[in-house]
């Protein structure tokens, strides 16, 4: 699915315009001509970053004060800052990624032949290309989440008792 949203992003932004109709043509047409793997190019980059991300979110926040987070206000709050550190800490990993599922992927043998051409080509400032709009996206995304995890958790726990 990475890849898919990956691969139409990019196609959009076509200097000889968009390539795929639709969600389905996309789909369509990567299996077509790569068969069923083509849609898994760049899958690990794809775990690393999530993983790393997701786990350093959970880290951060929960390393935060509980007086910091005790509010929904103050939970979003602290979600912001943890989703906001995981950018900054993996924003390179999330780039390669990209390259890797993106319409030219085919030019890299591999995650490893995929940073070194990045680095050689493009310089170190390259792995934080699109910095900006993706620090305002998680920093919202964690900062609903967490806020919302901590609500939901209070609810759940009216009517459903975990503890022995």
């Amino acid at each position: 699915q990475e890849t898919i949203k990956v691969r139409l992003i990019d196609d959009v932004f076509r200097k000889e315009g968009p390539r795929y109709n639709s969600f389905f043509h996309g789909v369509k047409s990567i299996v077509s001509e790569q068969g069923m793997m083509g849609i898994y190019k760049g899958l690990f980059p794809t775990i690393i970053k999530v993983s790393t991300a997701q786990a350093t979110r959970f880290g951060v926040f929960n390393v935060i004060p509980v007086e910091q987070r005790n509010t929904p206000l103050k939970a979003a709050l602290s979600g912001a800052f943890a989703g906001g550190f995981s950018v900054i800490l993996f924003q390179g990993v999330d780039v390669v990624k990209s390259r890797m599922q993106g319409l030219e992927a085919s030019k890299y043998r591999s995650t490893g032949h995929c940073i070194k051409e990045i680095l050689q080509n493009e310089g170190p400032l390259a792995f934080y290309k699109g910095v900006g709009p993706r620090l305002t996206r998680v920093c919202c995304e964690v900062g609903i989440t967490m806020s919302l995890y901590g609500e939901i958790v209070k609810v759940l726990d009216k009517y459903w008792k975990t503890d022995p």
